[in-house]
């Protein structure tokens, strides 16, 4: 269940009222996983990151964004250590060519409305997507479009990342906000291209995306995409919608609101000549709760409800429960049940406590490659602000 209703356009490198701006962040996760596998047991990782971010402006119509990070994911029992050193994961420049046109390049973040389909999951992930693109940008009164060129880049362990994957990414994005009651439409066409050793599995993604405010409480959005392309010489047809609606629960001075949710992407039939797999593409690993979320937008449908709430100015809390099933041969059958929670605490400026647990049905989490029991707490500091 991933509760986000705003649209995510890509941060601004630098403000323009600044000519330089930086900001630190120090992000240290302790994660226990356990699985109903006897070959795996308990899996405990430590998951550290460390970031500098550099926000440049040397001339009015010239932005430039640079990171340093330090990614590492230590075993502390079972599994097996994988890290990512230490390189410069973002070096974007931007330039703005007036009448609303922008331009950015170099190795960026590309994020799309609530990141479903394409994200750079930078709240939670120690190592999110990244991708070597070439970005135009238009935005005029309530419309924006971006239209992209890219390669996903491929994470390395103890090696810089290489320029090229292999893989070929494009879009076009539009997000229209100017419309009455607050409401928003976003509409995309993403073509994607990947390497598989033998013919290229090729897949275009069209699909909207609209969020409607409903009075002064309630709020619904839905997602529809579909898919069509070509894999090991077979045609693609699939395609997966997202359904849901908030409320805001009345209350003075600890904010909270409900959330319903349900989710069907289709899976494969092999009683049917084409490919019917929904693809995800790229999008964030990472559900509402900060913990990995193992059901993809493909072979599958849940159905959840989540409960959000702010207490005592500094704590924040989540808890919330979804079924999970399964779509295609054999869809239908309901695999059973994920209960999250979430506490997150603010105790000093730039200062952050988090804690997360979720528990799954032995069925869904086999089928899905998912752990049964997950428990992660961590810290956060952040310096400086971009």
């Amino acid at each position: 269940v991933n509760p986000v209703f705003a649209p995510n356009p890509p941060p601004a490198p630098a403000p323009a009222s600044r000519t330089a701006a930086f900001q630190a962040e120090l992000f240290t996760r302790i994660r226990v996983f356990t699985y109903n596998r006897a070959a795996t047991g308990t899996e405990a990782h430590a998951v550290h990151r460390t970031r500098l971010d550099l926000a440049l402006r040397p001339a009015p119509w010239i932005s430039i964004r640079i990171r340093g990070e330090d990614s590492r994911a230590l075993a502390l029992s079972g599994g097996r250590r994988s890290d990512n050193p230490g390189e410069l994961s973002l070096v974007q420049m931007r330039l703005s060519l007036g009448g609303g046109w922008a331009i950015s390049a170099g190795r960026q973040e590309l994020s799309f409305g609530d990141e479903r389909l394409v994200g750079s999951d930078s709240e939670w992930c120690y190592i999110g997507p990244r991708f070597d693109a070439v970005r135009l940008s238009w935005k005029r009164s309530g419309l924006r479009v971006d239209a992209f060129v890219s390669s996903p880049v491929v994470p390395h362990p103890r090696a810089w990342d290489p320029v090229a994957s292999g893989d070929s990414f494009y879009g076009v994005y539009a997000v229209w906000s100017d419309w009455a009651g607050g409401a928003t439409t976003d509409a995309y066409l993403l073509w994607k291209k990947a390497n598989t050793g033998g013919p290229p599995a090729r897949r275009a993604t069209a699909g909207f995306r609209h969020v409607q405010p409903l009075g002064n409480r309630w709020r619904a959005a839905t997602e529809l995409a579909v898919q069509w392309g070509e894999e090991a010489r077979r045609p693609v047809r699939a395609w997966a919608g997202h359904w849901e609606a908030a409320v805001a629960l009345r209350g003075k001075g600890q904010p909270a609101r409900l959330v319903f949710e349900y989710n069907f992407a289709t899976g494969d039939d092999r009683a049917t000549p084409a490919i019917e797999r929904f693809d995800d593409l790229y999008p964030a690993g990472h559900d509402g709760f900060g913990l990995p979320d193992p059901v993809p937008w493909t072979g599958m449908q849940t159905a959840g409800a989540v409960l959000e709430w702010e207490a005592f100015g500094k704590w924040s809390f989540a808890a919330g429960g979804r079924s999970i099933g399964r779509a295609g041969e054999g869809g239908g059958r309901l695999l059973g049940w994920q209960g999250s929670g979430f506490a997150r605490w603010e105790f000093a400026t730039g200062w952050q406590l988090c804690f997360s647990y979720s528990r799954m049905a032995a069925a869904a989490a086999a089928y899905f490659g998912g752990a049964s029991h997950v428990f992660s707490a961590g810290i956060r500091r952040r310096i400086g602000s971009l």
